[in-house]
């Protein structure tokens, strides 16, 4: 075999080898989806979505302990049902043996039909308002919590990739989120103490031009003062029709 050939056929058995390789990588990513989805049927998770959220606590509260099951995954779906639950004060449909409402406020419902403190319950509604769906199964619940302190939508966005991309510690983004609200304190400040400025160097010029227009009353006061002295001075004398004269 000619060196050339030899060439052709290596190249030709390493594009066979790949193939192969993607082959068995195509196959076994199908296996392993395959996988999630006779789990997700298992655990009940498959048709919980984010597009349909049952209108009973009932439902509610059984699709809410399923995705505990997955917490980190599920953290958005859990919060987007605490939120619809906590919206629509559902919580007060559970009834007890009295026939009266089991729960008056929504702490009580999460602590004792869901195990959840308030706090946490609080959190995760928060998440579901302030992300998407995306990133929150990708990114540590305790990450969320810090990321979510930031308000704007776009420099939020910009921290979520750069943790995915860099793969974030918690430590590091304190330290991130708290220069930021630092700098946007100082920022916001600087607005403040300029508009004071401009106020004040706007309320010296009204008060300037006020008294420049008191001055100028001033002598039509004036004017106006002698000019009525001196009618005053020709009136006629209304006995005697002369004119008074001083």
């Amino acid at each position: 075999m000619s060196k050339a050939n030899k060439n052709l056929a290596d190249d030709f058995n390493k594009l066979l080898s790949n193939e192969f390789n993607n082959a068995l990588t195509v196959e076994g990513e199908v296996e392993e989806l395959k996988n999630e989805i006779a789990r997700l049927r298992e655990t009940g998770e498959y048709n919980i979505t984010d597009e349909s959220i049952p209108e009973d606590i009932s439902e509610n509260t059984k699709q809410i302990i399923v995705l505990k099951k997955n917490l980190q995954r599920n953290i958005w779906l859990i919060g987007q049902r605490l939120n619809y639950i906590l919206t629509n004060k559902l919580y007060i449909n559970i009834i007890n043996e009295k026939g009266l409402s089991k729960y008056t406020n929504f702490e009580e419902y999460v602590n004792y039909e869901l195990d959840f403190q308030a706090r946490t319950a609080f959190n995760y509604i928060e998440i579901f308002k302030k992300f998407q769906l995306q990133p929150v199964a990708v990114i540590e619940y305790s990450k969320l919590l810090v990321i979510s302190k930031i308000n704007s939508d776009e420099e939020k966005e910009n921290l979520i990739k750069k943790t995915i991309e860099e793969k974030l510690s918690k430590r590091q983004l304190e330290i991130i989120v708290k220069e930021y609200n630092s700098l946007k304190k100082v920022n916001s400040k600087r607005k403040v103490n300029s508009k004071i400025i401009k106020e004040n160097d706007k309320e010296y010029r009204i008060s300037k031009l006020m008294l420049s227009q008191i001055g100028k009353l001033d002598e039509f006061n004036k004017e106006l003062k002698a000019l009525l002295e001196k009618y005053i001075s020709k009136e006629p004398d209304k006995k005697n029709g002369s004119k008074k004269t001083k």
